[in-house]
């Protein structure tokens, strides 16, 4: 399904999993352990930030979005790991610390 978050959506740990887009466009923080996005789209349309640690893992053909528009800004040494869906560099900003 189609789920759209309009506050702030802090991302703690766990897995987005199965068909389906979250958008969040009100800010993300992704933030402590590990996170995984498995057979999900997420797209950000406003300001996420990344801190703490724990990488973002991508499977199943996940894909992590940063729209036109949209600031990602890293604060960490993590990485998005697996997956083939990172369309990073093609929309937004992408500021690092």
């Amino acid at each position: 399904g189609t789920l759209s978050i309009s506050g702030l959506f802090t991302w703690a740990g766990g897995t987005l999993d199965g068909a389906g887009t979250t958008t969040a466009s009100g800010g993300m923080t992704i933030n402590a352990a590990a996170k995984t996005l498995s057979a999900h789209t997420l797209i950000n349309t406003g300001t996420a930030n990344w801190s703490g640690t724990g990488n973002v893992n991508l499977n199943t053909n996940a894909v992590f979005t940063n729209a036109s528009g949209a600031t990602f800004n890293a604060q960490n040494d993590q990485f998005f790991t697996g997956g083939a869906g990172l369309p990073l560099g093609e929309h937004g900003r992408y500021p690092t610390r």
